[in-house]
């Protein structure tokens, strides 16, 4: 069972994790039950999982159109034809391809910058067990996560839309320097910026999930957008969407997230 979280002043926050000094005027909430997960880590278990229970992995192959085919599903893929029952469209920022403009238009994909910072020489205080994931109203980050490594911090830029064939995957100087004097004012200690990255958030309309019934092509299961805020429960919503795939009981999905219609 989690620990219930705490509400702490300032002073409580810099004496239990000192990285935060700059902490003057705020109150935080404290949730000893969270932390962060490794994205390149995950995915590798999760195929390696997937592999050893008999899927077999097609990596770099686009998928450029899925359609009805009698009772079941056609997908083509990098030149070769696929047939399945079911078909689990998981697709990211490149779902909106897959869809009428009807329901396309109502998601927009952003281009997000991530940013790591060097910690002081003496980096003790910005290790895991000592730097909780922080999150502001204009900024989030993260500990230092391996040796050697920075401190991770992003913030949320959501009114750029873009194409994700065609987006821009290097972070530009402009935006270094627009997200800087933020952290250095957050985090005073930290060092120069050591590198910089890019993903891609798909959102609807109320930054909530769409996990449902495709909304014309039978036999196909939505499982995005997901609004920048998927991937850490992946393992949760597979499951669900399996059992509904397979038609047995489990974890159930929410009605709310099952179309995209009456969303604010």
């Amino acid at each position: 069972r989690t620990p219930r979280g705490r509400a702490w002043r300032a002073a409580e926050v810099r004496a239990r994790f000192p990285a935060y000094e700059r902490f003057d005027g705020e109150r935080a909430y404290f949730e000893p039950g969270a932390g962060f997960a490794m994205p390149e880590r995950v995915v590798a278990a999760q195929l390696s999982r997937a592999e050893a229970l008999g899927a077999r992995v097609r990596l770099n192959t686009p998928v450029e159109s899925i359609a009805p085919d009698g009772s079941g599903v056609v997908v083509r893929a990098a030149g070769e034809t696929l047939r399945a029952a079911n078909v689990v469209l998981a697709a990211g920022a490149w779902l909106p391809g897959f869809l009428a403009t009807t329901h396309a238009r109502q998601l927009t994909v952003t281009r997000q910058t991530l940013h790591w910072f060097a910690p002081p020489a003496d980096a003790s205080a910005y290790a895991p067990e000592r730097m909780p994931v922080f999150i502001w109203n204009d900024l989030y980050g993260f500990p230092v996560a391996v040796p050697g490594g920075g401190v991770k911090i992003a913030t949320e830029a959501l009114d750029a839309v873009v194409d994700p064939d065609a987006v821009a995957h290097d972070v530009t100087l402009a935006e270094i320097d627009l997200v800087t004097p933020r952290v250095r004012a957050a985090f005073p200690l930290l060092g120069a910026h050591l590198r910089g990255a890019t993903c891609l958030y798909t959102s609807t309309p109320d930054f909530n999930f769409w996990v449902g019934p495709h909304p014309v092509t039978a036999n196909v299961t939505i499982v995005s957008a997901c609004s920048g805020h998927g991937f850490k429960h992946a393992a949760a919503v597979g499951e669900a969407i399996v059992s509904r795939v397979l038609g047995g009981t489990g974890i159930e999905i929410p009605e709310t997230w099952a179309s995209l219609s009456q969303r604010a």
